[in-house]
């Protein structure tokens, strides 16, 4: 089980080396929006199935999961396997999903956020759409880190100083995996910010600069078909890859 700050208790569902928190999509936004008013720097994740491989040989992405407050379920794969285990999961609850959701939820609350991640200009585009899609909503910063700024001690002071002095609610992190969440876990002690949340791709679903899949394929599990063949020599390794989790999936099945 999983306790977070404000004494709500999450049941969790172990898919490989992930404890991973069985909530609903609602129950997931309302949460994420206490602990924004909590601002202790609450940490959250949104594996899939290549976060359940990485997991397997990474103890630093391990610790930083250990560090999370609330590990959603990011793809159909997780939800079929949580079923198959025995433990199902509420619903999927996937990063692209919780973005736009908790500005709307937010603007009227004047939630301040910011967007951290992205292609050069994605981060910026994102910002303005939110504000266009969800008056109320605060963009306080948006900033694109260069190439390895995991790495320059220069930058990671740089954003933790700007967040800090912009008094932010929710920080939307999508840097690609396990880099964000590596990079959350090793700052999150330095942030005087509500919540960091690891999304991946969806600045640039929010920005518009990169098409997401259309709600039926999502509805079947097939938002991966349509991702490759939007980018094809980068996700191919990574899906042929992800085929693996199935072995993970049938290990932890024949030990039950």
């Amino acid at each position: 089980m999983r306790t977070s700050a404000f004494d709500t208790v999450f049941d969790t569902v172990v898919i490989g080396q992930a404890n991973i928190s069985k909530v609903s999509f609602d129950l997931a936004v309302s949460s994420i929006l206490e602990f924004a008013r909590l601002r202790q720097s609450h940490f959250i994740v949104t594996p899939n199935t290549d976060h359940i491989l990485q997991l397997e040989s990474d103890g630093e992405l391990r610790a930083a999961y250990a560090d999370a407050a609330l590990v959603v379920c990011d793809g159909r794969p997780l939800l079929w396997a949580s079923y198959l285990l025995g433990t199902p999961l509420p619903e999927v609850v996937t990063g692209a999903d919780l973005m736009p959701a908790l500005c709307h939820a937010g603007a009227g609350l004047g939630l301040k956020i910011a967007i951290v991640g992205g292609p050069p200009g994605s981060a910026e585009l994102a910002g303005k759409n939110l504000v266009a899609r969800y008056p109320g909503i605060r963009v306080m910063w948006t900033y694109c880190p260069p190439m390895g700024f995991d790495r320059d001690p220069q930058q990671s002071d740089f954003i933790v100083r700007s967040l800090n002095e912009l008094d932010v609610d929710l920080v939307f992190v999508g840097v690609g995996a396990p880099k964000q969440e590596k990079w959350i876990h090793l700052h999150r002690s330095q942030l005087r910010v509500g919540v960091l949340l690891g999304i991946g791709a969806a600045i640039e679903f929010v920005a518009g600069t990169l098409p997401r899949a259309p709600k039926f394929m999502r509805r079947l599990g097939l938002e991966w078909l349509f991702r490759l063949w939007q980018q094809p020599r980068r996700l191919f390794i990574r899906y042929f890859k992800d085929t693996f989790f199935a072995v993970i999936v049938l290990r932890q099945l024949l030990k039950k």
